[in-house]
């Protein structure tokens, strides 16, 4: 048995080596396949069918978001105590504060960097995490300000206490008070933030007692809550958004401090999810990944098909020579099995590599980095349903020549008298040139989108724009005082008056945000008794002028901390409904004494803040900075050296707030760039299933056109020889490949048209036109028809009846 299987093995690997390129790319189709089948189902699993890590029970456990790029809390206290109160979906409310940070706080005499997770009463009885040591607090524990209760991080207690397994019960100091450790939490679990703090906190008693200096109306009316609950029996995650979106529809958040909240915006996914916007993103462009994989794979499976049996009629009359000699059929099948079990192994061996660099490489791409993906390496149920049946195909396909010696004699084996298109080789023309068509319309959709989004008028100009962000050196806290107006004003002039002395800056001004940036804060106005929102930016003189942003109407601001407003073109209409609203006033609604501050002094073209394919948003330009004072961006237009820069701001921030440094110069064009990374990346990965695709049909259709060329040598001969010349003999080959590709053709065309359509619903620009890439698609898969047609065209005309017919 085993000496067979050797035996088998050595002239199965003869078979390969006779044609050793072919081999070769048949091998490279089945692997890369399956590299891609698997890489993508591990992602898939991953966002869909993985269990939340660290938790007792994740059944009916969801996470309510918001539908936004940067994390940012759903309610304000009171708004989540009316949620508890009314929500019917929901049997359970899990509750963090986005406020964790320490400024000047000790714990265990040593200063404390890390981040708190201050925590409602139903924290732990809704998210039911693993303890590795102790317990959870019970609700009573976290009710009203709380007791001093602690349970640690399993990080924290590592690093900080030595994992020491005595710690239950002992009294740690904390900012000057004792608190009690009941529980020290399981590796796995890092709470809503998605990333690990060092213990868990009563909320009331961490603001009280932690850091009491933390503004009273921040806690009450700041959206500063992260949320997630415990569904109730027969509640699917879309039913609770649906109930939390009614909510935010009819509950008053006028009094709300922080970007407003608008019906339509919760996004609830299942689990715990850090950045619920950007999971769901990422699940479904993973999905249409998964679908894209699948297409690959079924072209390959083609393909190989054909490789397979263009070795068909070579292999007959060796197979008809040797049941001459006595092998049995069956020893003809396990023959045949085994040189397909060779070609699916090696397959199979070289796409488990490709599948763990793919899914590495999958998991850093722009528009999937954020989603959140554990550190799975491969799916191996995937590789092996994709290996399995892979190995049934190509068994099944390599059987073709034991039923093509079935009932024939040796002699009959070496004629061929015609070799026309049977089913399977128009079956094979229909799938190749229908998914080149589907997966073709796709990628070029997503190149036309990302072509059109870089040249899209942003409203500014970048060129020669540096920008130096400033940052903490360490996280504030409650303790930690914003600079005043003064403060801010000297130190923007002691930093423009170094900067404008350095060699090679021409321009220096301030914002808060600056375009590209994904930092917002979102304002409620009142304007003539409605009331509206705003995007804040926080400028200064200068500002416009250094970006060459066109004003409409009006002036723009002359010097930092003047009374008055610029608006933006979209916020001038939607108030005013006219562009000239130079005089006319607007009011915050939390702060109704605004006075001149309110009154507007310019109007400014619309500048794109975010995504350029997003429609313009209302913006209010203001030099009142607010907490952005000194963390805001400084802006250099220039070619200046950069440490040049760094030092400066540094040696000036040293002597005026040591909190703070430069976090880094970058080019404003690389910081707009980044708005349309998760573009670019997909395009290119689409762009790169369309082109294997599109490659493969064109080999298989090429190799489909050569064995029918090939096989009909006899049928060529006679008609060379009844008179048909060079020229007639590749007409009617290109004719026949015409014939062969048309119903391709025909269906890929409208899987062309479908597909972009329904990409532009929400995937790709709407200035993306469906009949031009529907055209476009048409127009290369007809050439793609006729390149693969044109060599075996020439190998016909080439052909000599005499030697061919003296042959037979």
């Amino acid at each position: 048995m085993m000496s067979g299987l050797i035996a088998d093995l050595r002239h199965a690997f003869r078979v390969y080596r006779r044609t050793p390129w072919q081999s070769a790319l048949a091998i490279l189709m089945m692997a890369a396949a399956m590299a891609l089948v698997a890489a993508t189902a591990t992602l898939w699993s991953d966002l869909y069918l993985s269990a939340t890590p660290g938790v007792e029970d994740d059944r009916g456990l969801v996470t309510i978001g918001l539908r936004r790029d940067i994390p940012t809390g759903l309610f304000d206290h009171t708004a989540l105590e009316n949620f508890e109160t009314v929500t019917q979906t929901l049997e359970s409310v899990a509750a963090a504060a986005l406020f964790g940070s320490f400024s000047n706080v000790d714990f265990e005499g040593e200063p404390l960097t890390q981040i708190a997770e201050p925590v409602r009463s139903g924290y732990f009885k809704t998210l039911r995490p693993r303890m590795h040591l102790g317990r959870a607090p019970t609700t009573a524990e976290l009710e009203g300000e709380g007791d001093r209760v602690l349970v640690l991080s399993h990080d924290f207690w590592e690093e900080h206490l030595d994992a020491d397994p005595g710690i239950l019960q002992r009294e740690l100091d904390l900012a000057g008070e004792r608190w009690r450790v009941i529980g020290v939490a399981d590796p796995d679990f890092t709470g809503l933030r998605g990333r690990t703090p060092a213990f868990w906190i009563p909320w009331r008693r961490f603001f009280a007692h932690v850091v009491p200096n933390f503004p009273e109306n921040m806690i009450d009316r700041f959206a500063m809550w992260q949320v997630a609950g415990r569904s109730a029996t027969g509640a699917s995650p879309r039913a609770v958004e649906a109930e939390v979106n009614r909510f935010v529809a009819d509950y008053d958040f006028s009094a709300r401090l922080g970007s407003a909240l608008r019906a339509g915006e919760v996004l609830v996914l299942p689990g715990l999810v850090a950045r619920p916007q950007a999971r769901q993103a990422a699940q479904r462009q993973v999905s249409l990944l998964l679908a894209a994989s699948v297409l690959v794979a079924t072209v390959a499976a083609v393909n190989i098909g054909i490789f397979l049996l263009a070795r068909a009629p070579a292999r007959r009359r060796e197979l008809a020579l040797r049941q001459t000699l006595g092998a049995t059929r069956s020893r003809l099948a396990r023959q045949l099995i085994t040189e397909a079990g060779l070609l699916v192994f090696l397959a199979t061996a070289v796409g488990m590599l490709l599948s763990i660099w793919l899914t590495a490489l999958m998991r850093e791409l722009a528009f999937l980095e954020r989603a959140g993906f554990s550190d799975a390496v491969l799916n191996l149920p995937a590789l092996a349903m994709a290996a399995g049946l892979a190995a049934l195909f190509t068994v099944l396909v390599a059987l073709v020549p034991i039923f093509m010696v079935r009932g024939r004699r040796l002699g009959q084996m070496g004629r061929q008298t015609s070799a026309r298109p049977g089913p399977f080789q128009f079956a094979a023309g229909l799938i190749q040139l229908s998914l080149a068509g589907l997966v073709g319309a796709a990628a070029l959709a997503f190149l036309a989108h990302v072509w059109m989004m870089e040249r899209r008028d942003l409203g500014l100009s970048t060129e020669g724009v540096l920008v130096a962000s400033v940052t903490f050196s360490e996280q504030p806290g409650g303790g930690y005082e914003h600079p005043g107006p003064e403060a801010v004003q000297a130190y923007r002039e002691a930093v423009r008056e170094r900067l404008e002395g350095i060699a090679g800056i021409e321009r220096v001004s301030f914002g808060a945000p600056v375009p590209g940036q994904i930092m917002r804060a979102s304002m409620s106005l009142d304007i003539e008794g409605r009331k509206m929102t705003a995007r804040m930016i926080n400028v200064d003189a200068g500002f416009f002028d250094l970006l060459d942003i066109r004003l409409l109407h009006g002036r723009g601001f002359e010097h930092h901390g003047e009374q008055g407003v610029v608006v933006s073109r979209t916020l001038a209409e939607q108030a005013w409904g006219e562009i000239d609203a130079i005089g006319r006033f607007i009011f915050r609604t939390d702060d109704p004494d605004t006075g001149q501050r309110g009154q507007v002094i310019g109007v400014v073209e619309d500048v794109h803040y975010d995504h350029p394919d997003r429609p313009h948003e209302p913006l209010l330009f203001s030099t009142h900075s607010g907490v952005v004072g000194v963390t805001g961006s400084i802006l250099i237009e220039g070619s200046p050296d950069v440490d040049a820069i760094e030092t400066a701001v540094n040696e000036i921030l040293a002597a005026r707030f040591d909190i703070l440094h430069v976090h880094q110069v970058t080019a404003l064009t690389e910081i707009v760039g980044e708005l349309t990374a998760p573009d670019r990346a997909r395009a290119m990965l689409t762009g790169l299933f369309g082109l294997v695709v599109v490659l493969m049909a064109g080999f298989g259709f090429f190799a489909m056109q050569r064995f029918l060329v090939d096989a009909g040598r006899r049928e060529t001969a006679i008609r060379m020889a009844l008179g048909a010349g060079p020229r007639l003999t590749r007409r009617h080959v290109l004719v026949q490949g015409l014939k062969l590709g048309l119903p391709g053709l025909v269906i890929g065309s409208l899987l062309a048209l479908i597909t972009a359509g329904w990409l532009s619903d929400d995937l790709i620009s709407a200035d993306v036109s469906v009949i031009l890439i529907g055209t476009a698609v048409s127009i290369t898969l007809l050439l793609l028809m006729l390149t693969a047609s044109l060599q075996p065209a020439m190998r016909a005309a080439r052909s000599q009846p005499g030697e061919l017919l003296g042959e037979d």
